[in-house]
């Protein structure tokens, strides 16, 4: 079983990424807020974070850079709802260019998620 911090601001986002991630055996850690995940990262030392791009305050591309500055070798995922949003900005290509290992466009199924999962953890970008 692996250790997951999920951060998402969106609680219906939320609430089925940890259905899909604890029905694969992952235990969850689930944080509404870049703060509140770089927190669960530095206390529960996950295997991998899967994190939202798009957020109020700190976004997930500063969510991956203060990750990263931890933890060179974390594992990260990163998620978005479009490709692009106000600008011309792929923002799933941003985040593994700044050291994302995998990227999903939401909404995801199972399959994709698990896909994301084992290039994350095999360390291989997708």
């Amino acid at each position: 079983m692996s250790v997951v911090v999920l951060i998402d601001d969106d609680p219906v986002v939320r609430k089925i990424a940890v259905g899909m991630l604890t029905a694969m055996g992952h235990d969850v850690h689930a944080c509404s807020n870049v703060d509140d995940g770089i927190s669960s990262f530095r206390e529960k030392s996950p295997d991998f974070v899967l994190t939202d791009i798009v957020m109020p305050e700190k976004d997930g591309l500063e969510a991956i850079r203060e990750i990263l500055a931890i933890d060179p070798k974390a594992k990260l995922i990163a998620m978005s709802a479009s490709e692009h949003s106000t600008s011309s900005i792929d923002y799933v290509i941003l985040a593994k260019k700044m050291g994302a290992v995998s990227g999903l466009r939401k909404p995801f199924d199972e399959e994709s998620l698990a896909g994301a999962i084992k290039e994350a953890l095999a360390g291989c970008p997708a």
